[in-house]
């Protein structure tokens, strides 16, 4: 998702980036909160977990979903996206040059 709440990667209801057929395969990189646990189908593509995630509010897990899915150089463009939106136009100087250097 983007600062804004779109999901990244997205195109056509897909995620053209995620090469994970299933949510279950990604979900088996991290921990699911028990929610979001009793959630996960075998059928579910990452892209309607996701959705089902979003719906029932399960936004950490939401998260954790997408940053698992995305290859690492998508994941880290995102955190850093999010990081940037998030300290604002004027960040103190420390968080611009960890934003720079990222």
């Amino acid at each position: 998702m983007t600062p804004g709440g779109s999901a990244t990667g997205a195109k056509g209801g897909t995620f053209t980036r995620v090469s994970a057929k299933t949510a279950a395969e990604v979900c088996k990189r991290f921990s699911l909160e028990e929610p979001a646990k009793k959630l996960l189908r075998d059928d579910l593509t990452p892209r309607q977990f996701l959705d089902l995630l979003l719906q029932q509010k399960q936004h950490l897990d939401a998260v954790r979903l997408l940053a698992y899915a995305l290859p690492k150089q998508e994941a880290v463009w995102w955190a850093c996206l999010c990081a940037r939106t998030v300290a604002g136009a004027n960040p103190p100087p420390k968080v611009a040059a960890a934003l720079q250097a990222a």
